[in-house]
């Protein structure tokens, strides 16, 4: 692999990494947010839904991020070998991970779909356990960087704390709008 390629394939790895941390952001914000809105009761199904696609988006994300490179897809950029050294206080969450978008969110598992709220409790997967999960791939990014062109002045946590910000204020900022504008 050329040096231009490693990087243009970390620069596309950190891109996914930060529109995952931008749904886990928004889904999080959003799922604490909408508990003070009376009014966004009545739009059940649509907060349902943009809750339940952000989420998808970023378990699948995340668990695609720990996959062992195999022969058919070998230019996948993958942390898979990091897990022993990196990340095993966090295997659970990663074993979590891959789970639920194994049998829920990507192959539709029918036994699966008819018990969503056991098998989401039975693999014990907090947020907190994915935003954890998500501030040790900052930590690991930081340290691994300049291996893909980066220099040391380039501050991935800098980056990712401002999504959380960013988050926040427009997510505040669209319920503010719909919610205090007369219809």
């Amino acid at each position: 692999m050329t040096a231009q390629k490693n990087e243009n394939d970390f620069d596309n790895f950190i891109g996914n990494l930060k529109f995952a941390y931008q749904q886990f952001c928004l889904s999080a914000k959003l799922d604490e947010k909408l508990k003070n809105i009376p009014l966004a009761q009545e739009q059940k199904l649509f907060w349902f839904t943009v809750g339940m696609t952000l989420r998808r988006g970023y378990h699948a994300e995340i668990a695609k991020i720990f996959e062992k490179q195999n022969s058919k897809f070998p230019d996948v950029l993958s942390i898979y070998y990091l897990i022993d050294i990196e990340f095993k206080e966090h295997e659970k969450t990663i074993i979590s991970l891959k789970k639920l978008r194994d049998k829920l969110l990507m192959h539709h598992d029918v036994e699966t779909l008819r018990q969503v709220d056991y098998f989401a409790k039975s693999l014990n997967l907090t947020p907190r356990d994915v935003q954890n999960l998500f501030i040790k791939l900052f930590e690991v990014i930081e340290r691994i960087k300049l291996n893909y062109g980066f220099s040391d002045t380039v501050s991935f946590g800098y980056e990712f704390n401002k999504i959380e910000i960013q988050a926040e204020k427009d997510l505040e900022n669209l319920l503010s709008k719909l919610y205090t504008t007369p219809h």
